[in-house]
């Protein structure tokens, strides 16, 4: 019972997030990838790109400076 009743409040937080993600334009918070995406953005304080084509993120004070989160993962990995 239990874990039916905590899948049923992921799945109502999902759907809040999903409606949050629309407000800024992204249609599908389901989108492979996209939350570590966030994650990662937020943390390294860049800005998310949320297409699939293009870098995940970049530098909110410099838009030449791209961020791919399997670099960043790589990066973290090795240090």
């Amino acid at each position: 019972m239990k874990k039916n009743r905590v899948i049923k409040a992921i799945v109502q937080l999902v759907a809040q997030a999903q409606e949050l993600a629309l407000s800024i334009g992204i249609p599908n918070i389901l989108q492979p990838g996209l939350v570590k995406e966030m994650i990662i953005a937020s943390i390294l304080g860049h800005e998310l790109i949320h297409s699939k084509r293009d870098a995940d993120a970049c530098d909110p004070n410099n838009p030449d400076i791209n961020t791919n989160i399997f670099l960043v993962m790589w990066a973290v990995r090795d240090n």
